[in-house]
């Protein structure tokens, strides 16, 4: 017999939100037991901030509206949390499948989701080598991300990026009951990431990223991003995302969106947030139509797909060069030694 629905905090982390912050949580309430916002800069994003470590784009007096009529709670009480990024939406009949999920007796621990990642414009989604495989430094495919976890008394939200929730015996929720990307992708539930739809958020990533704690490849955004990639796609078709040591590319996305997303493409349509550019559609299209452009997009999915039968051979490179050529040169060195050393003749 199904247990009732659980309760959900849900936790949105916000800085410089705009458009979507209104959205984001607007379209949480009817399923949250509460929602908790954490609104404001951490040292890596102070360029990004005001003198007291807030938003710049109007993002705090929003929430502040928000709580006059709503004032929520500041700690989280419910019996899962469920992470938001502020640039983050699910369909609404796919919220109420993950709580059915979740209501049952062997309900998973921590839930994990397939992002679709959407670029320049709500009409073309992008995907890459960083998504399926990783990169030198990041060795994981950042396609899934962990977005729910089991909560409780005595429960620690150990870290963001990546989501970690540890239990009061140190223990963490992911190492329980697993529902995995694959599997919720079956199901048909995703991840809407709008990551790089605006000028003005990219900007914002640009000198975050720069300073970021947990970025482990220097190949991060570069400070010409804006210019060589966004401003002008044609230059660097295939660099798309952040991470520029690895191919990525665009692809058309007909699909269905998230209502709030429908519903902020009526207001931009309307001539609401006039500061929030993007791309047009057609500039993107002139781009990846060509028949050249597609020829390449399919040899590095099809790089994807073999990439499985080099893995070992991969890693072992990620190993001797993910450090620098001269150390790499080191490390075959000391390798090349040690065996050596163990030579009985």
């Amino acid at each position: 017999m199904p247990r009732p629905i659980p309760r959900i905090t849900f936790g949105v982390i916000v800085l410089n939100g705009e458009p979507f912050i209104r959205h984001t949580i607007n379209h949480l309430y009817d399923f949250a037991h509460e929602i908790i916002v954490a609104e404001g800069a951490c040292l890596a994003a102070a360029e990004t901030a005001d003198s007291r470590g807030h938003s710049l784009d109007g993002t705090l007096e929003t929430l502040r509206a928000m709580q006059r009529e709503d004032d929520p709670e500041a700690q989280a009480t419910g019996d899962y949390i469920w992470q938001v990024d502020t640039d983050e939406f699910y369909r609404r009949e796919d919220i109420e499948r993950v709580l059915e999920l979740l209501r049952r007796e062997e309900a998973p621990d921590c839930i994990e989701f397939s992002q679709l990642a959407f670029w320049g414009h709500f009409d073309f989604r992008m995907d890459g080598w960083y998504f399926q495989i990783g990169t030198r430094a990041i060795s994981t495919p950042q396609k899934k991300v962990y977005r729910i976890s089991r909560w409780g008394e005595g429960y620690e939200y150990a870290n963001h990026r990546p989501m970690e929730v540890r239990r009061p015996d140190g223990s963490y929720t992911r190492d329980g009951r697993l529902l995995s990307a694959a599997e919720t992708e079956k199901l048909g539930l995703f991840l809407f990431h709008y990551v790089s739809i605006f000028r003005h958020q990219i900007e914002n990533k640009l000198k975050y990223y720069a300073q970021a704690s947990w970025k482990k490849t220097p190949s991060m955004l570069s400070q010409d991003y804006l210019d060589q990639v966004f401003a002008h796609l044609d230059r660097s078709p295939f660099r798309v995302h952040f991470v520029q040591e690895c191919p990525s590319w665009l692809e058309p996305y007909d699909g269905p969106h998230p209502e709030p997303i429908r519903q902020l493409r009526r207001e931009l349509a309307a001539g609401a947030h006039p500061d929030c550019f993007m791309l047009e559609p057609q500039d993107i299209e002139r781009v990846i139509s060509t028949p050249r452009y597609r020829l390449q997009r399919w040899c590095f999915k099809a790089g994807i797909r073999l990439y499985p039968l080099f893995e070992p051979w991969i890693r072992r490179g990620r190993y001797y060069l993910g450090a620098g050529v001269v150390e790499g040169f080191k490390r075959v060195v000391r390798k090349l030694r040690g065996r050596s050393s163990q030579d009985p003749s």
